[in-house]
């Protein structure tokens, strides 16, 4: 794909447990862009007549690290802030289901900290209300210069145009605009096209966290939170609750990763090499988001569904047995060389690989309070050798050998909650 995308998890869901509904008619956002004005602004720094302030927020080009966006002038990456995350919900989502939402998000962020600035843009299925909430992106990113085809001397007259067959073709017309995106209209799809239309085969969901380091915010997306209502597969809350608390744990180990030096991977991603290997990321990502939705419920901070009582163990013992039916496919498999679309999945292989660098560790929380902080001084490979005493090398064998033992001996590492 064109766009940066960080991470993307895209997970189908087959599980049997149930949920409760509610309906709203309103796009909602928990906050606006005047507040993030105010929080992400330097009024120190004042233009003078000598130097240009391109977008009036009276700090001078030369002196904001986001000259385009009025709102933001400071590069406020890899800090914690005093100002909440803004998430919009396209206009078919419920108030329930909004709520709901905000609530995980936040669990995460109580757990986590609070990284921003933040953007979370949750897609539900109908079309009409999807090209609503691309309209409200679309003239977002153009007021604040986040579009990697502005141009801030030479702005294109239809760029609206331009954004919204970029986000929702084929339901967006093409005015006969340059396309920047895609050189085969016909097959391409708009990126929150891409997640409305998952939800036309329930039980399936994307998440994913896509960007956006150049323009120093976090940008998230996520197709119809259908769990959070009563639904036809009885599948509980728990299963978005621990999505949203997946794709936070990649904004806390974006925000590690100080660097906008981006490259190309074979899957046509566009990431930075400090975010660690797919595995890595994504593994981390599943173990911890598994592991922390039930001790918050031990904790008495999360409310569980009546019928959803799954165990880590249970979690991690059906996750062992499909990655062994995979390991016959790459029995010397290489965990910084597993990436999406592997024969041998990235999220599988990696959510074990965590678990067993979590128990040598002897700490739960090891990965996000002391790997993550070294990252941007030592680089992921440097910070994973200084956190666990031992090089990336040396882990994947002994990785390895720990795949070579019976189950009940590789369950006996994972905590019993």
């Amino acid at each position: 794909m064109r766009f940066s995308s960080l991470c993307k998890a895209i997970l189908v869901l087959f599980f049997l447990y149930s949920c409760s509904t509610d309906d709203s008619d309103s796009i909602d956002t928990t906050q606006s862009s005047e507040t993030l004005s105010e929080t992400g602004t330097n009024t120190d720094s004042t233009s003078t007549s000598s130097e240009s302030d391109y977008d009036g927020d009276g700090v001078v080009d030369s002196q904001d690290a986001f000259p385009y966006n009025p709102t933001l002038s400071q590069d406020l990456w890899g800090q914690l802030v005093d100002f909440p995350p803004e998430i919009f919900f396209s206009n078919d989502i419920s108030a329930y289901a909004q709520q709901l939402f905000r609530n995980d998000l936040n669990l995460g962020i109580e757990e986590w900290g609070n990284y921003g600035p933040l953007e979370y843009w949750v897609l539900g299925n109908d079309v009409e209300a999807a090209i609503a909430l691309s309209n409200t992106y679309c003239e977002r990113r153009i007021a604040r210069g986040e579009l990697w085809y502005f141009e801030p001397d030479n702005i294109h007259p239809n760029i609206l145009n331009i954004c919204l067959v970029q986000q929702m073709h084929p339901h967006i017309e093409n005015t006969d605009v340059p396309l920047y995106f895609t050189n085969d209209l016909d097959t391409y799809i708009g990126n929150f096209e891409n997640y409305r239309r998952v939800s036309d085969n329930l039980p399936s969901l994307n998440a994913g966290l896509n960007g956006h380091r150049q323009w120093g915010f976090h940008f998230l997306t996520h197709s119809f939170p259908f769990q959070y209502e009563e639904n036809e597969f009885n599948i509980t809350k728990e299963d978005n609750t621990i999505v949203v608390l997946h794709e936070y744990f990649h904004v806390v180990n974006s925000a590690s990763v100080f660097s906008k030096e981006f490259i190309e991977d074979e899957t046509g991603n566009s990431v930075r090499p400090d975010f660690g290997p797919t595995a890595m990321g994504e593994g981390s990502a599943n173990y911890v988001s598994q592991y922390t939705i039930r001790k918050l419920i031990n904790q008495g901070r999360y409310e569980r569904s009546p019928t959803w009582n799954v165990s880590l163990r249970d979690e991690m013992r059906g996750r062992m047995n499909a990655l062994k039916e995979m390991l016959v496919n790459c029995p010397n498999f290489n965990l910084s060389e597993l990436n999406y679309g592997n024969v041998c999945d990235p999220y599988t292989f990696g959510m074990w690989g965590i678990a067993y660098l979590l128990n040598r560790a002897e700490n739960q929380e090891v990965y996000q309070e002391v790997l993550f902080p070294l990252i941007n001084d030592l680089g992921y490979y440097g910070a994973f050798e200084e956190t666990f005493g031992i090089s990336f090398e040396v882990f994947n064998q002994e990785f390895i050998a720990f795949l070579e033992l019976p189950i009940e001996e590789q369950l006996e590492i994972i905590p019993d909650i």
